[in-house]
């Protein structure tokens, strides 16, 4: 049986956008998650992924703030719709491997090689 949602305003939600909003977010360097802050229904009318949401959120005055997250910052993403595994483009801190293993993802991390996404347990020689 489908489980229904509503917004504030009782509208349905699609469950698939609250699956979203649980799984769809970042780790930042301090280990800290960074989630969604906005409402059911903007997750639900303006963003396919909430990544990039996200990221406008956290740095409103940078253009490209997705980039940035990934390339300048080092945070990891969790719940890509593209990839399953948690996906990072810098070396972890141990902040993000400490929270990782506590949530049990950490054997699952990739990193940014070249064009691909090894997992970093694997082969973390690469990523230094």
């Amino acid at each position: 049986m489908r489980k229904i949602y509503y917004d504030e305003d009782g509208e349905e939600i699609s469950s698939y956008t609250i699956e979203k909003i649980d799984t769809q977010y970042y780790i930042d360097t301090e280990g800290k998650e960074r989630r969604w802050k906005g409402t059911e229904r903007e997750a639900e009318d303006g963003y396919t992924s909430l990544h990039f949401g996200i990221a406008e959120q956290e740095f409103p005055d940078i253009e490209y703030p997705d980039d940035y997250i990934m390339d300048k910052l080092g945070w990891v993403m969790m719940g890509s719709s593209c990839y399953h595994s948690p996906i990072i483009h810098k070396p972890p801190t141990q902040a993000q491997i400490d929270k990782l293993f506590d949530i049990g993802k950490l054997k699952w991390l990739c990193f940014k090689h070249k064009d691909s996404y090894p997992n970093w347990e694997k082969y973390k020689v690469l990523c230094t």
